[in-house]
């Protein structure tokens, strides 16, 4: 190959080597803080596109909880290079051992790979999904390392990058699934232990409140707030909303959230 042809196909391979982990890191980030967000909210029955958040808000708000799970993928890229030296230095006799150290990753990838596919798909019921999601990757690498010492001739470099590009849809299709269960539990655990601000709303208007532990007052004269609801928790104030929750919240549908617009007819205080 010309030396001016193959200049940018090695600049191109170079960026994309530099880039594609990048981006891959990125999108782990924003789904990781996508689905956390979500299932704080829902456990509160609260639908978060109400929120407005933008892709900058959910990496931010991944940013502080994603450190163990991207250590954990960090580790998992050291043992996954780790594993491809132990093969190929266990693979480096003969071809007739060789063949035999290949076939047993084979056969150890599949036994991996098949029970977590299941899992995902839903046929198989025994496993977790976490450790499913963890089989995914290690299978696939498996697979692709076994493939990669086991000479077959007539393979073709357009033969290796189809199924090395197949066998990357299989690790992201890992890592996207374990992201997403870590971020599940995660934000399970803190819409179950969030402590909030008790609220006082003051309206001009009726506004109706009503849920386990609100009581509403009409204050007697001339005030411009006449109706005072007590007995409500803060939970966020976003997108020109106020998301309260009643005191007495349990999780059930007798204590629905309520979500107030912002306006000059209502006024709310915020207290310890």
């Amino acid at each position: 190959m010309p030396a001016t042809t193959a200049e940018p196909a090695k600049i191109l391979e170079t960026i994309g080597l530099v880039v594609t982990p990048f981006a891959t890191l990125t999108g782990l980030l924003y789904y990781f803080g996508w689905v956390r967000t979500n299932a704080i909210f829902a456990h509160y029955g609260i639908d978060a596109n109400l929120l407005g958040y933008s892709p900058q808000d959910y990496l931010l708000r991944s940013a502080g909880v994603a450190f163990r799970p991207c250590a954990a993928l960090l580790l998992a890229a050291g043992a996954a290079l780790l594993a491809y030296r132990v093969i190929s230095r266990a693979s480096a006799g003969g071809w007739a051992h060789r063949r035999i150290v290949l076939a047993d990753v084979a056969v150890l990838a599949l036994l991996i790979l098949v029970p977590s596919v299941g899992v995902l798909l839903g046929a198989v019921r025994t496993g977790t999904p976490l450790l499913a999601a963890a089989g995914i990757v290690a299978g696939s690498l498996l697979l692709e390392f076994a493939a990669t010492g086991w000479p077959i001739a007539g393979d073709r470099r357009p033969e290796r990058l189809i199924r090395r590009a197949v066998v990357a849809g299989a690790v992201v299709v890992g890592l996207f699934w374990s992201f997403a269960i870590h971020a599940q539990q995660t934000g399970e655990r803190v819409a179950g232990s969030l402590r909030m601000s008790n609220a006082v709303v003051f309206s001009a208007d009726d506004l109706a409140l009503s849920g386990p532990g609100v009581t509403a007052t009409k204050v007697a004269g001339d005030s411009a707030y006449p109706y005072r609801y007590e007995g409500l928790r803060l939970f966020v104030y976003r997108n020109g909303r106020w998301f309260l929750l009643p005191a007495g919240w349990r999780g059930d549908n007798a204590a629905a959230a309520i979500i107030l617009p912002d306006s000059d007819k209502i006024r709310v205080e915020l207290r310890p």
